[in-house]
């Protein structure tokens, strides 16, 4: 489920730039990651034909470059005294002191993570929709336009097993809030305020088993 989404609209490149950060300790970890992202678009009243026409024609076109955030959190205890796995600078399997095939316990995990997700732009808002065979542009209806972008917060709370150095069970409780984005119409219906200014929040929980070969 996606919850924010800056639809489709004329982008001809974009430019990333990307921050990590992690540091590992005897039972501890962190690990932070942040990237901002400029996306460089077509203008109202361009044109695009040939090998650049767009399948539809009629596309939202910012008259700005549109600029996005996105950044997380993350930070994970052994409580059977592991260490995270880190080898030529990629995280690595994680040694299990006492695996289960051998009597022991396994190893066994909390982590909390928070990550956030701005995909709102003012630029992409107030987007009039070009049409790239004529150079025509015409204003997008507010229940479109507003509906764009959107910006998350997440909030994950983690149990994880590992019997072995090639198994992990994970189960996670996640709380994730939320304003404007493609949803929050349907959501929030009886809001009286703008769409992009709706909130609402939601909860999950999941179990999930990985295997490494």
């Amino acid at each position: 489920m996606r919850f924010v989404d800056t639809g489709s609209f004329a982008a001809k490149r974009d430019g990333i730039l990307g921050l990590e950060l992690a540091a590992i300790f005897p039972k501890i970890y962190v690990a932070s990651e942040a990237q901002w992202a400029k996306v460089r678009t077509y203008r109202p009243g361009d044109f695009a034909t040939g090998l650049d026409a767009f399948a539809n024609p009629s596309q939202a076109t910012p008259r700005q470059d549109p600029r996005f955030f996105g950044g997380y959190v993350e930070l994970g205890y052994f409580l059977t005294g592991e260490t995270r796995g880190y080898r030529d600078n990629v995280w690595g399997r994680t040694r299990v002191l006492n695996p289960l095939s051998k009597g022991g316990a396994g190893a066994w995990q909390i982590a909390a993570r928070l990550d956030y997700l701005d995909l709102n732009s003012q630029a992409l808002k107030t987007a009039p929709l070009n049409n790239f065979s004529t150079g025509v542009s015409t204003t997008a209806a507010p229940s479109v336009s507003l509906a764009r972008g959107g910006k998350q917060t997440g909030a994950i709370f983690a149990l994880n097993w590992f019997p072995s150095d090639y198994v992990r069970i994970m189960m996670n409780y996640v709380r994730i809030n939320v304003d404007g984005g493609p949803l929050a119409a349907t959501v929030v219906p009886s809001s009286t305020a703008p769409i992009d200014q709706r909130g609402y929040s939601t909860d999950a929980f999941a179990i999930r088993t990985q295997l490494d070969f």
